[in-house]
């Protein structure tokens, strides 16, 4: 796919033996070649990196899975394409190295920015950019970038009348059915992966990392039937 495989040029780019290639200049669309960060100080102390691409960052989530940050897109506000506000979930893969058991996080992670890559319908979230932080030739940090949403999600979200929970339920129908059209299930549906876009027009689902391919699910439960 076009965005993991500038991150892995870049890595492969970083090495001091490889011959150099002529390849398009994609400095403009891809913040994967673009080295520059800058460190974001939480309240609690902890340091974040973030491209320079993204400016007026500050923290509106934190779980399990990392930190989500609302920032302003630069080069959007340049160039007048994609969204000028956009939410950054940061995710730490490792401290300092990878190890076996960091694995099933990589995993979710590409998984994720896959489907979020692949997958262009109005009521599913859409990447917007995807920066990993190297370390030697590892990614400790990586940060997925989507637009914001500014109603937050259904959780907090208080929906203002029956009419708008009936279209909110038929967009997150339609989101499942084109899913569920290419084979994917998405399998974490709540309110927290629900989110509603600024001034309550519409809802998105979010947060692919446990989403699988509908076959490869069919497959795993044949073989404990089997087991059985």
């Amino acid at each position: 796919g076009t965005l993991l495989s500038r991150t892995v040029a870049y890595h492969q780019a970083s090495e001091p033996e490889s011959p150099p290639q002529e390849e398009e200049d994609l400095t403009v669309t891809s913040s994967c070649y673009c080295i520059n960060y800058v460190t974001f100080a939480t309240a609690s102390g902890r340091s974040i990196p973030v491209d320079s691409r993204y400016t007026d960052v500050k923290v509106i989530g934190t779980g399990s899975y990392g930190t989500v940050l609302s920032a302003k897109d630069s080069l959007a506000e340049v160039t007048g394409v994609g969204p000028k506000e956009v939410a950054v979930k940061h995710t730490v893969l490792v401290e300092d190295k990878l190890d076996v058991e960091d694995w099933p996080d990589i995993v979710r992670i590409i998984r994720e920015v896959e489907l979020l890559r692949d997958f262009h319908h109005e009521n599913l979230l859409s990447l917007t950019d995807v920066f990993p932080q190297p370390s030697g030739y590892a990614m400790t940090n990586i940060g997925i970038v989507t637009p914001m949403c500014k109603g937050g999600t259904l959780a907090t979200y208080q929906p203002r009348s029956l009419a708008q929970v009936m279209a909110f339920t038929r967009q997150i129908l339609s989101a499942l059915s084109f899913m569920h059209s290419h084979n994917v299930l998405h399998r974490d549906i709540k309110r927290d992966n629900l989110f509603v876009t600024e001034g309550g027009r519409s809802v998105v689902l979010g947060d692919f990392g446990l989403a699988r391919e509908r076959r490869l699910q069919l497959l795993h439960i044949a073989s404990i039937v089997r087991e059985d």
